[in-house]
């Protein structure tokens, strides 16, 4: 006869520290998403290329307001410019998008920082 273990995994326990971690996931998601939005309005207002004649639509440049949860992939924000002629100074100049481009690293960081962060705050780790 071959020998042979057997065993079981335990699982009590892990249902409601996996819903715990999907509550804080949806948490430090949506803060990592207003910080982010912050970081790009930041950039934007020190990066731009138009010319800021009254600092009316440097001013106006803001965080978006976080809408949704990452769970359910409803999660949404990122940065404005409220000026009535924004639009247009972004067709021209696109300092909206590079200053995206310019803190993507760290928008990466702080997405991947919120998982951390929920797996540690649910008491998966």
């Amino acid at each position: 006869m071959t020998p042979v273990i057997e065993f079981r995994l335990d699982l009590n326990g892990l249902e409601e520290e996996a819903r715990s971690f999907l509550r804080y996931l949806d948490a430090e998601m949506n803060e990592a998403m207003r910080l982010s939005g912050r970081a790009i309005a930041e950039e934007a207002r020190a990066s731009h290329s138009f010319q800021n004649q009254t600092g009316d639509l440097e001013d106006s440049i803001r965080g978006l307001r976080v809408t949704g949860r990452a769970t359910d992939g409803t999660l949404a924000g990122g940065a404005e410019a409220v000026m009535p002629y924004a639009s247009y100074v972004e067709a021209w100049s696109e300092y909206l998008g590079t200053a995206f481009v310019l803190r993507s690293d760290e928008i990466d960081r702080r997405r991947d920082d919120a998982v951390e962060n929920a797996v540690f705050r649910s008491g998966l780790r």
